[in-house]
């Protein structure tokens, strides 16, 4: 028997919690398959490819931009690779790429070549995070995505775990440090003792690389079902999901009925006619004149689903696309223009294929994110990272410096070895930041209300932190902000894969991390400037700017795109149920 055609009883697989003709037969699927030791597995993986090189974002200078600027540019490429060539290529080739080039840094031999090496670090670390999130949301049973939210602790526990190596290995491998405030330091060759940060950056890239290994040898990998269908390939997402239950450790017989992606109950699209007027009297009241695709859709009522489903199997549905009712040749991850077209910008013409294939991919999809129906979703959620990403680096960047201009400490003997003890309690701060944040997205609060409101509670500390004067109430403050902040991040971490399709969902990601980087690149050079003026200056601005963030996160039009289709008057919901249509109210 089908799953498709199954009842899923509450709590069965520990996912199967709601009936299998609720949403898509995909949905009932993955549904079916449930939470078990693929998705764990997963989770975990996808945690601590990027989190183990977080301290390299606390260098000043070339440093901090070599590796931001990396990241801006592996998010925008690897997002658009995963749209278009799959998510398990872009997942491990930035696993691999990272332990490489963490090598590499290692072994820089000169202040350029470690500034090169860390740009391409960066590309690869930056590269993970859009890529990461994407293939886990697409593994999960609808009740469970609150775990991508989670996902984001493992930041904190990298951030943890860097610290603690750098503990171990920095501080007794530097230079000495002077024994008396104000007395000089000794003489160093930084040849033999000043290699502590090449041993730190080879300790990460062996963490990474043994991560790697540990997925190719101990864990199979598989595409995710859902980009499989996207793309037309339904027989490998079939095998996919085949291979997912047998980790599990579960038997369900799978064949092609149960990864449709359609919306029972909706008609197939004429591909002659993909518009219905709304004027048309064919078309019902609150139905969508067509059909485009959505991930996660709630149920519609059952009635309606029989008597669909009578309709939908005379219907020979091998030829055409679940997307567009395109034939599927149509939906095939290749790029469609082999070269670029007449009215392209002329440098084009002369460069490569392998160059300008990519490039056009990448401007189709993100051309496709600034259509009528995603603009205001895309500019929103852009903004949102934009305001939050250059608001938390002003303030993290010169958060030691202001601390030790407001509590007057002076840089003496074992400071290095303090100040990483510093760095590992206030991440340890924000370590329930994730956990929080994963259950507030599931309360009333939703998605749009959880970002706004940690965004605005760590402006507020921010303002609370440049205003007090004990070395307890700075304490605590920071802490304060570390733990909102960290609520913050989970929450638009894990919303921004959920309020785009998956057609468009890498590349939407990539362009968010890409313009968060580019936020970290301003963020250093503003505070400088900023500090100079005043020593609260920088910390006032950071509050604004968070505020500016929350105002951007509940401006968004829904919670995520569960319950919605894209229609050509824009992303409507298909049920005037608010629950159904996403609104988390």
């Amino acid at each position: 028997m089908s799953v498709a055609n199954r009842s899923i009883s509450d709590g069965e697989a520990d996912g199967g919690d709601r009936d299998s003709s609720q949403g898509t037969a995909l949905d009932a699927t993955i549904d079916k398959i449930g939470m078990g030791y693929y998705q764990w597995s997963l989770l975990g993986l996808c945690g601590f490819v990027q989190d183990h090189f977080s301290v390299s974002n606390n260098h000043i200078g070339w440093l901090m931009t070599s590796m931001f600027g990396g990241m801006m540019f592996g998010a925008v490429g690897w997002g658009n690779c995963s749209d278009v060539l799959g998510r398990r290529l872009a997942f491990n080739a930035t696993l691999v790429l990272s332990a490489i080039f963490g090598l590499i840094v290692s072994l820089a031999p000169t202040y350029p070549t470690l500034c090169l090496s860390l740009f391409l670090l960066g590309t690869a670390v930056g590269g993970s995070i859009p890529t990461d999130g994407t293939l886990f949301l697409e593994n999960l049973p609808r009740r469970k995505r609150y775990l991508l939210t989670l996902l984001s602790v493992f930041f904190s526990i990298g951030g943890v775990v860097a610290a603690l190596i750098a503990i171990l290995l920095v501080p007794d491998h530097s230079c000495p440090e002077g024994q008396e405030e104000g007395s000089p330091a000794p003489p160093c060759d930084v040849d033999t003792q000043n290699m502590g940060w090449k041993y730190l950056f080879f300790a990460l890239a062996a963490v990474t690389a043994t991560m790697f290994v540990c997925r190719v040898f101990l864990f199979r990998l598989h595409e995710s079902p859902r980009y499989l269908v996207r793309v037309g390939r339904h027989e490998e997402a079939v095998y996919a999901l085949q291979q997912i239950t047998k980790i599990n450790g579960l038997s369900i017989e799978l064949g092609l009925t149960d990864v449709d992606d359609c919306i029972l109950g909706f008609p197939l699209p004429d591909p002659d006619n993909p518009e219905v007027p709304d004027d048309s009297p064919s078309s019902p009241p609150n139905t969508p004149p067509h059909y485009s695709s959505i991930d996660n859709r709630e149920s519609i009522p059952s009635e309606e689903v029989l008597e669909n489903d009578r309709h939908v199997e005379e219907v020979d549905r091998t030829h055409f696309s679940s997307v567009t009712g395109q034939p599927r040749s149509s939906a095939l991850p290749t790029v469609r223009l082999e070269s670029p077209p007449k009215d392209s910008p002329s440098i084009l013409r002369y460069l490569p294929k392998g160059v300008t294939s990519p490039f056009l991919a990448w401007s189709e999809k993100s051309a496709e994110l600034l259509s009528p129906q995603w603009k205001r979703t895309t500019l929103l959620m852009w903004a949102s990272w934009m305001f939050m990403s250059l608001a938390y680096t002003i303030f993290n960047v010169y958060f030691p410096k202001l601390v030790e201009l407001r509590l007057g400490e002076g840089a003496v003997g074992g400071s290095r070895k303090k100040v990483l003890w510093d760095v590992v309690v206030f991440t340890l701060g924000g370590t329930p930041g994730a956990i929080i944040g994963a259950w507030m997205v599931e309360t009333q609060l939703g998605r749009r209300k959880s970002l706004a409101l940690s965004t605005a509670a760590t402006g507020l500390l921010c303002l609370i932190f440049a205003s007090v004067k004990s070395s307890n109430a700075i304490v605590l403050t920071s802490m304060g902000i570390s733990l909102t902040s960290t609520v913050m991040w989970a929450v638009l971490y894990g919303m921004t894969p959920e309020m785009f399709v998956t057609e468009v969902r890498g590349t939407a990601c990539g362009n968010a991390s890409a313009l968060n980087r580019v936020s970290g690149m301003i963020g250093p050079l503003l505070g400088g400037v900023l500090l100079g003026i005043d020593i609260s200056f920088p910390v006032y601005v950071s509050a604004v700017t968070f505020l500016l963030g929350a105002a951007c996160a509940i401006a968004l039009p829904f919670e995520s795109a569960e319950g919605f289709v894209i229609h050509h008057r824009g992303v409507i919901p298909y049920d005037s149920d608010p629950d159904l249509a996403g609104t988390g109210e």
